[in-house]
């Protein structure tokens, strides 16, 4: 982790209405090559209340992405976990897998 002071007037723009993506990860263990995920959008909520809300879910794995639109392309910028799916490329994202995996709940009903 890298902490920066930076000047807040660098920022030339806010948004006060974040659009926040759920992804909800299954199988039958973490240890599974595959997940079965579905996708939540969630407005008019801070990531707070996005936690709290991902903390009544019964899934296996979760992570939380914020929605960005951009050049016609929607992104995910990820707030905590990443895409289950995916093949990780960088230390980073070997890190984020770990944590998300770490934190995965029992398989099962």
């Amino acid at each position: 982790m890298r902490i920066s002071e930076v000047d807040e007037r660098g920022v030339e723009g806010e948004a006060h209405c974040p659009v926040f993506l759920v992804y909800e990860f299954d199988a039958p263990s973490v240890d599974a090559d595959t997940f079965s995920t579905s996708v939540f959008e969630i407005t008019g909520a801070d990531v707070s209340q996005v936690l709290s809300w991902v903390s009544t879910r019964r899934y296996l794995m979760w992570a939380v992405a914020l929605k960005v639109e951009r050049n016609g392309r929607t992104e995910a910028h990820w707030i905590e976990g990443c895409d289950a799916n995916s093949v990780p490329r960088s230390d980073v994202e070997v890190a984020q897998m770990q944590r998300m995996r770490a934190r995965a709940r029992p398989a099962g009903p």
